[in-house]
C-alpha cells in the first residue's frame, strides 16, 4: 500500500481508512498494537481487547479485533463529521509491554475528504416529500422558495415544527405531507454550526391525469 492514500465519505455516513500490517508481523498469531492519529488528535489505540478512543471519536472509531488478527488495521469511522476531514496516520507499536518507552513503525497515511449531500427531487402535487436527515448532527431544516432570497425555518431538533403543521418527523426523516406548488424550492439540513449537511432542490409537478378505459 502506498504511503499516502485517499478516502471520502458523505457527512453522517461511515468511512473506512485502509491499512494493512501483515507484512510487519513476526508471527501471524501475534495481535498487533495499533495507533491511529491525526496531526493534532489521538483517534484510537487498539491492543487486543483493549481499546482507547480519542475524545472527538468516542463511540465512532474502531479497528475491529477480528480483522486485526488477519493483518487488516483499517480505521472504521461512524457518523462522519466535517471536522473529521484531514490526514490520518496509522502506526504499529512494538517493544516489550513492560517497557515505558516503545517504538512505532509507520504504516499508512490516509487523507479523508468529507462532502455534503446534494439531491434533485421532483414531487407531484398532493404527494409527500421525504427529507432524509442522514445524521443526528442535523439540528435545523430551512426552506427557500423558488425565485425567493429569504430562508424560513421549518424544523428544529427538540424545537418542534415551527412553520408547518404538515411536517412530520419519524425515523430520522422529515415528511412534508401533501405538497403544493409553493413547496418547490431548496431545503437545507443544517448542523449546529449552521453548515449545510444536505441540500435538496425540489420541483413540484402537476398530478398525472388518470386514464380511462374505453
Amino acid at each position: 500500500m502506498s504511503p499516502l492514500s485517499y478516502a471520502s465519505s458523505k457527512v453522517g455516513l461511515p468511512a473506512v481508512l485502509p491499512c494493512t500490517v501483515a507484512s510487519h508481523l513476526e508471527s501471524e498469531h501475534l495481535m498487533p498494537h495499533i495507533q491511529w492519529q491525526t496531526l493534532s488528535d489521538s483517534v484510537i489505540e487498539r491492543m487486543g481487547q483493549e481499546l482507547f478512543q480519542g475524545e472527538a471519536y468516542r463511540g465512532r472509531a474502531d479497528v475491529p479485533e477480528e480483522m486485526l488478527l488477519r493483518g487488516n488495521c483499517s480505521l472504521f469511522l461512524q457518523d462522519v463529521r466535517f471536522s473529521d476531514a484531514g490526514v490520518y496516520e496509522g502506526y504499529l507499536v512494538v517493544g516489550d509491554s513492560s517497557r515505558a518507552v516503545k517504538n512505532r513503525i509507520f504504516l499508512q497515511s490516509v487523507q479523508l475528504f468529507v462532502i455534503d449531500h446534494k439531491t434533485l427531487r421532483s414531487v407531484e402535487v398532493g404527494s409527500d416529500l421525504v427529507l432524509d436527515l442522514h445524521t443526528h448532527q442535523a439540528v435545523r431544516v430551512v426552506f427557500q422558495k423558488s425565485n425567493d432570497t429569504s430562508w424560513t425555518v421549518l424544523w428544529e431538533r427538540d424545537g418542534g415544527m415551527t412553520k408547518s403543521s404538515h411536517l412530520e418527523e419519524k425515523e430520522n426523516k422529515l415528511v412534508l405531507k401533501s405538497v403544493v406548488p409553493s413547496s418547490a424550492g431548496s431545503y437545507k439540513i443544517l448542523d449546529l454550526e449552521g453548515v449545510a449537511l444536505s441540500t435538496v432542490k425540489v420541483t413540484v409537478t402537476a398530478q398525472a391525469k388518470a386514464t380511462r378505459n374505453t
